[in-house]
């Protein structure tokens, strides 16, 4: 018997007051603009480590820091890899329902 495992997850509100909320924005704002620039760097055929000790001092980061938004990143980019047969399959069922939608529209065309 396979078991299939779940993925819970929770969430909840912070009550912060405007100086703690600001200084969260500005770190969420940090670590967006970091990964996209890793990103970046990856796909241009760089390796985390080779780039770990330049985005640590221009971005002001530790290193626990930088490997949390390396953590991340690869977990974003295996969710896409692993999704994309699934979505490659889509397309094709969606191009040919068009196709079919098309000559049934083309039939029909005075």
């Amino acid at each position: 018997m396979i078991r299939e495992r779940h993925t819970v997850t929770y969430q909840t509100r912070l009550r912060l007051d405007d100086e703690s909320a600001a200084a969260l924005d500005r770190y969420a704002e940090l670590f967006g603009c970091v990964e996209r620039k890793l990103f970046a760097r990856l796909c241009a055929g760089a390796k985390a480590s080779q780039v770990k000790p330049d985005f640590c001092r221009r971005y002001g980061l530790t290193a626990r820091q930088f490997n949390s938004v390396r953590v991340t990143l690869e977990g974003k980019m295996a969710a896409a890899r692993r999704v994309l047969p699934q979505r490659i399959e889509e397309l094709r069922w969606r191009i040919a329902r068009a196709h079919k939608v098309i000559k049934r529209l083309a039939r029909r065309a005075p």
